[in-house]
């Protein structure tokens, strides 16, 4: 996996840089677009913390509930290959 994400970041860089000698990049209103998203989320999770120094006795538990949190999303996209 680190190698993976190793060869991802050091390839970016030559890729982006390729990029940008072929094309120069413009700012204009049509590269650019704007989304917004609203819903609700409901659910129910558990945590449980164990202490190996205890011999794995559980030494906390949270259980939360959730139901209709309001979610909001937004998102700014430049789109920079034409």
């Amino acid at each position: 996996m680190r190698a993976k994400l190793l060869g991802i970041v050091l390839t970016t860089p030559i890729a982006i840089s390729s990029f940008a000698s072929i094309e120069t990049l413009s700012f204009t209103p049509d590269n650019i677009n704007a989304d917004i998203s609203l819903g609700t989320l409901s659910g129910k999770t558990k945590e449980r913390v164990y202490l190996a120094e205890e011999g794995g006795q559980k030494v906390s538990q949270l259980d939360w509930k959730f139901n209709n949190a309001a979610i909001i999303k937004g998102a700014i996209n430049w789109d920079l290959m034409l």
